[in-house]
């Protein structure tokens, strides 16, 4: 019997912390998507819950998934490169240079390349004061991308 009402207050508790993981999600949506038409850009969310946003023609990503932390990303596309050694050793050598930023190797194929900022937030409303950064380091790091794959031609 206290097996079973052990049982029963676990999934209450993880029904509970589901919900409220859930209800942060959605406000941390409309808090982004407030912030971005304040500030002039139009952003929606797609499939997956990810606010997508345009910036001097440019699509970026914010993930939304706790009030502490903040997470901005770019895609590139990498379809006629592939998983090549190449484009291996420009994600390391890219890697290496600002230390706010990561890029990696996604999809199959390696088909996209992310560059991704990411950070811890003092309060819920920081990431305000950081967009403009955030977007700076990702278009820096796309920069340094570039730099380093003209090295290879």
């Amino acid at each position: 019997m206290k097996k079973i009402i052990s049982i029963l207050i676990i999934l209450i508790s993880l029904n509970t912390y589901a919900q409220d993981k859930e209800q942060e999600i959605k406000e941390l949506q409309f808090n982004y998507l407030s912030f971005l038409k304040s500030e002039g850009y139009v952003g929606s969310i797609d499939e997956d819950g990810d606010i997508k946003f345009k910036y001097e023609g440019k699509t970026y990503w914010i993930w939304p998934s706790k009030s502490n932390y903040f997470s901005m990303s770019y895609y590139m596309n990498n379809k006629e490169e592939g998983c090549s050694n190449k484009i291996k050793a420009i994600v390391k050598a890219a890697n290496g240079t600002l230390k706010a930023t990561s890029v990696s190797i996604l999809g199959e194929n390696c088909s996209l390349i992310k560059i991704n900022t990411e950070t811890l937030l003092a309060n819920p409303n920081d990431y305000k004061l950081l967009f403009n950064r955030c977007i700076r380091l990702i278009r820096l790091q796309v920069d340094r991308w570039r730099e380093e794959y003209a090295k290879y031609q």
